[in-house]
């Protein structure tokens, strides 16, 4: 039973750590090793897979972060501002073709300090991006973290149904156009990716650079391996 509750927080810190990070932990060079050197695991068999990652942790680990948002934005140091910005974004993923939408919250605390907090990630299993499905989430989402009587500005792509859902829930005159993902667009996807020559000097170079990494990981081994020969002799 010691061993099952010990994997069982090794898979729960594990998904919060690599949320966090946004790598894959299985595709994460020496992360195994680091485990078993600091006796987190006898090998890295023992390492808790994707799969019971995704069937055992993923829902509690949302769970403890909403909970923690929640909390976070009901202390009276916190929204104490009438004003507040939503962040708006909407993609669909290009391997099961299913559509997302996520809702940052950005507002001043009482020290005048700027915060910056994920609310949600929706998934439109059966819906697509439609301008009544974005308003209809746009809403629950302020409901749901008790913000809907805020005077809320929602910031975005320009996105054609982005703009007719903000007609839809008449924040026409309230919504700001994301200056830095319109600069993204135009410099990676309409600039760079456009020009042949370009796109494969930065295609060679994230492949160097997916190789140094590989390689820096076995150097370490030798290294330490050395190391340890050295030690004794």
């Amino acid at each position: 039973m010691q061993a099952i509750a010990k994997k069982q927080k090794v898979s729960l810190d594990a998904t919060l750590h690599f949320f966090v990070v946004l790598t894959v932990y299985h595709l994460e060079t020496g992360f195994g090793d680091f485990c078993v050197k600091h006796d987190i695991v006898a090998n890295t068999g023992d390492l808790p897979s994707d799969r019971h990652i995704a069937k055992n942790c993923l829902h509690d680990v949302y769970t403890s972060c909403f909970t923690a948002i929640k909390e976070l934005l009901t202390k009276k140091s916190e929204l104490v501002k009438d004003t507040v910005a939503v962040t708006l974004d909407v993609w669909t993923d290009s391997c099961r073709h299913v559509s997302y939408q996520c809702h940052r919250l950005i507002y001043l605390n009482e020290e005048f300090e700027m915060r910056n907090v994920v609310l949600t990630t929706s998934c439109f299993m059966t819906d697509r991006h439609i301008a009544e499905n974005i308003c209809k989430d746009y809403r629950a989402t302020l409901r749901l973290f008790d913000i809907a009587g805020k005077n809320s500005t929602m910031v975005h792509d320009r996105g054609s149904n982005i703009v007719k859902a903000c007609h839809l829930d008449r924040l026409d005159s309230k919504s700001r156009d994301f200056i830095a993902h319109g600069l993204h667009n135009l410099t990676t996807i309409d600039g760079i990716f456009q020009v042949y020559e370009v796109a494969e000097v930065v295609k060679k170079a994230r492949l160097i650079v997916k190789a140094i990494t590989y390689n820096g990981a076995d150097l370490t081994k030798e290294i330490d391996f050395e190391r340890s020969e050295n030690f004794f002799f």
